[in-house]
């Protein structure tokens, strides 16, 4: 029960709050004038923005393993990549350097320039600049402007022909700036060019480099795939479509350049064990000619030809074991002296199922891996303090594992020495024209077999570079076709202005309603206190501060009689009543109030006197036009009598009793026993007695005056008497809330304050505003049929 009692507290707060900001309205309406101009700005001024992407099909970690087995040599060039490590690659600053300097077009921006936005002319400007070498950057991003004149010459500025108003220039004449020599060629003639200006800058490239870097953006088509999508926003989606090209271009020859790069190491290391390899098989091949020339043949004999292919077989393993020996010095030399894998060659003579093969291609996958991090990582990470700690420590377990197979294939080697030495001695049993024969026919045939091996590893190698194809495949090119508009159309531009201004009108109003400090509603009243409202008074239209003497039938006059007849309630139909009217400060309209209550009265036929109870600014008298040179303060200090200080009105039975002259004194005197002798004596002849005072919320004499009274009707104006200040009064000054009433006076009729959210049921107690029925004597208001009507309605 209680929590529905809240809700339904909450509901009328918000309506009350929704009627008051509906009372602004033109705030509102003002808002959505400006949203619709800013709108129509933006869409008139707006720079459109395109975006475009690119598919690019990524072998995935194990995507190529396999393959090196297809070939001889496939093993230089098998590819291992992590989808994340290729996404750091394209981002990377070298490659995008590369993108950017592989279009020519980016070297130079060209642009029209408009009233209020600038538009670029990618490769469609209608003249070029050339130049040769730029020596001093102070001229990147520097902008000349240019005014074509003819065919023949143009302006140039370098401040928008503010200042510099221009240097007349030929096409194709050469100009200088910041030791730059350039030259401006025109290719055709733009439509309108006498008010055309056009501006030029020259690009610095690193700084556009760094700009991609952050500008493309890639990502993963799904969890699962190895498809990244590529995306480029700007204005002008020509030029993003060959960047992003070109992007995805550099990133396949990157990844074709790095797995060729063993390949190629190990065909310039086969090369020079070829060279050498030639030289020793030119001299063996000459030996065995001389021998042969010089010896008879047909008297050789070779008495035991087994020895022969002995020794050439120990002899092959021996060179096999000296080159294994001169590779194992060489790479564990660059493994201690360097930090990459640009050096190490996977030798023929390995078996890919061998141990030290298998931590080769580890340590080299290794500095793969950290190269790829090196570029999506701008700074170091716990994932490149990882690595390399695992890179040095293979590089270790590497080098002992060279060391172990050097001493193993050295010990392997003075085996074999010694076995040759022995098949030599059984040699030196031999006739000496055989065992020259047998010696130079065995080195002829050592060294043929090497260098044989050498080339047919030299071809396997060849095939394999050959073989290789990139790590990644475009899928889909940035075309036309894969542009789209990102900026926003003009409804939906609209549509933000609008709602945008909306909501800020709604921030204004709201803060009007928090920081209005005046009484504008019931609401307002019925927050502060229980007093009960006798009667809402609406802006007088009327010359006459008496309206009842002269408007007796208008709305205005039927509210004072409804609270006259309100009063009624308070004084519990005493005869004779002592009716007291105040305010907080001056200009509430208690004075109005007064005079007009009086005439109410004096309608009813009630014996009234007006007393102006105010004696600090008599004013009271002047709405009846009658003097106030004897008055009240005259007969409180017994220089007048009652008889003398009463005057007639032009209400038959009113009177009035002015204040009289200001006195020195006026709380003292309000507060003698000669007022209260005049209340006493006004009440004999009068049936009621209406007090106008002074503000009670600026002096005490109203105040002194309360215990005299039957009524005191405290006057409110709407938008004028501030909430806190009537707050404070009322808390001070009641202490019997039953004689206490309410006017709230000088409402505006032309406001939305209807309901029990405003005032206007008040008027008569549901007469409400009845203009042209027939039961009060208003002026007809022409009713203008516009939007404003329909708004206030």
């Amino acid at each position: 029960m209680e929590e529905d009692n809240n809700t339904g507290l909450n509901i009328e707060k918000f309506k009350i709050y929704l009627f008051k900001g509906l009372r602004l309205w033109y705030v509102i309406a003002l808002s959505i004038i400006l949203g619709v101009a800013f709108g129509i700005y933006d869409v008139r001024y707006n720079v459109p923005q395109y975006s475009v992407d690119g598919r690019v099909l990524v072998k995935d970690e194990y995507s190529s393993w396999g393959q090196e087995y297809f070939l001889p040599g496939m093993e230089l060039v098998s590819g291992r990549n992590r989808l994340v490590n290729e996404i750091g690659i394209i981002k990377s600053y070298p490659l995008m350097l590369g993108v950017v300097q592989a279009i020519p077009a980016l070297n130079i921006s060209y642009y029209d320039l408009g009233q209020v936005k600038s538009t670029e002319l990618y490769k469609t400007s209608p003249f070029t600049i050339e130049y040769d070498t730029i020596i001093n950057k102070g001229i990147y991003n520097y902008r000349f402007y240019i005014k074509i004149i003819d065919k023949e010459h143009f302006l140039l500025s370098r401040d928008d022909f503010d200042k510099d108003l221009g240097l007349k220039c030929k096409f194709n004449q050469t100009l200088e700036y910041a030791h730059t020599p350039f030259k401006v060629n025109l290719k055709k003639l733009p439509k309108d060019f006498l008010d055309k200006k056009f501006y030029f800058q020259f690009n610095n490239l690193e700084q556009m480099a760094k700009s991609y870097q952050q500008r493309v953006y890639i990502y993963p088509e799904d969890e699962e795939s190895s498809i990244l999508l590529l995306s480029l926003s700007g204005t002008n989606y020509q030029k993003e479509m060959d960047v992003l090209n070109q992007i995805m271009n550099s990133f396949l020859q990157y990844g074709l350049n790095e797995g060729n790069a063993i390949a190629e190491n190990t065909i310039k290391f086969v090369n020079d064990r070829i060279s050498i390899s030639a030289d020793s098989l030119f001299i063996a091949e000459n030996n065995l000619k001389n021998f042969q020339e010089g010896a008879n043949d047909n008297r050789l004999v070779i008495k035991n030809n087994n020895v022969i292919p002995l020794l050439s077989e120990l002899e092959n393993k021996k060179l096999e074991l000296e080159f294994a020996l001169d590779y194992y010095d060489l790479t564990i030399d660059y493994i201690k002296n360097n930090d990459d894998a640009k050096g190490l060659i996977i030798p023929f003579f390995l078996n890919n199922q061998s141990a030290l093969y298998r931590l080769m291609v580890g340590l080299i996958d290794k500095y793969s891996e950290r190269n790829k991090l090196k570029f999506s990582a701008r700074e170091i990470t716990t994932t490149m303090m990882l690595i390399n700690d695992e890179i040095n420590t293979s590089k270790q377990i590497l080098i002992e594992n060279l060391y172990s197979r050097k001493a193993k294939d050295q010990n392997d080697l003075n085996m074999l020495i010694a076995q040759i030495k022995l098949e030599n001695k059984k040699l030196s049993q031999l006739p000496t024209a055989e065992r020259d024969f047998t010696s130079a026919f065995r080195d002829y045939t050592i060294q043929n077999n090497l260098f044989t091996q050498l080339l047919s590893k030299r071809q396997a190698a060849e095939i394999a570079l050959a073989s290789s194809i990139p790590n990644a495949k475009v899928l889909d090119q940035a075309t036309p076709f894969r542009v789209r508009k990102t900026s926003p159309t003009s409804a939906a531009i609209y549509q933000k202005q609008i709602l945008l201004f909306f909501i800020l009108g709604i921030i204004v109003i709201a803060i009007i309603i928090l920081l209005n400090n005046k009484i504008v509603d019931k609401n307002d009243v019925v927050n502060i206190t229980d007093i009960p409202i006798l009667g809402f008074i609406g802006k007088n239209t009327i010359e006459s501060n008496l309206v009842l003497l002269s408007k007796p039938k208008s709305i205005m006059a039927e509210a004072f009689r409804t609270i006259r007849t309100n009063i009624q309630y308070l004084t519990k139909s005493k005869e004779k009543n002592v009716i007291l009217l105040t305010s907080s400060v001056s200009g509430e309209g208690k004075t109005f109030c007064a005079s007009n209550l009086a005439s109410a009265y004096a309608l009813l036929n009630k014996k009234t006197v007006l007393v102006g109870a105010d004696l600090r600014k008599p004013r009271v008298h002047n709405d009846f036009n009658l003097p106030n040179n004897t008055g009240l303060s005259n007969y409180l200090i017994n220089k007048a009598s009652l008889e003398e200080i009463t005057q007639k009105t032009q209400f038959e039975h009113l009177d009035l009793i002015s204040s009289g002259p200001v006195p020195p004194n006026p709380s003292e005197l309000l507060s003698s026993i000669e007022f209260n002798d005049l209340i006493v004596k006004l009440k004999e002849k009068y049936d009621r007695i209406i007090l106008d005072t002074s503000p009670i919320g600026l002096v005490t004499d109203a105040r002194l005056l309360i215990d005299l009274s039957d009524v005191v009707l405290y006057v409110v104006r709407q938008r004028y008497t501030v909430k806190n200040n009537f707050k404070k009064i009322i808390g001070e000054v009641i202490t019997d809330k039953s004689k206490f009433g309410l006017i709230v006076n000088d409402i505006k009729q032309s406001k939305l304050s209807y309901g029990k959210y405003g005032y206007g049921y008040g008027y008569g107690y549901g007469y409400g505003y009845g203009y042209g029925q027939g039961y009060y004597d208003e002026e007809k208001v022409k009713k203008n049929k516009s939007i404003f009507s329909f708004l206030k309605k």
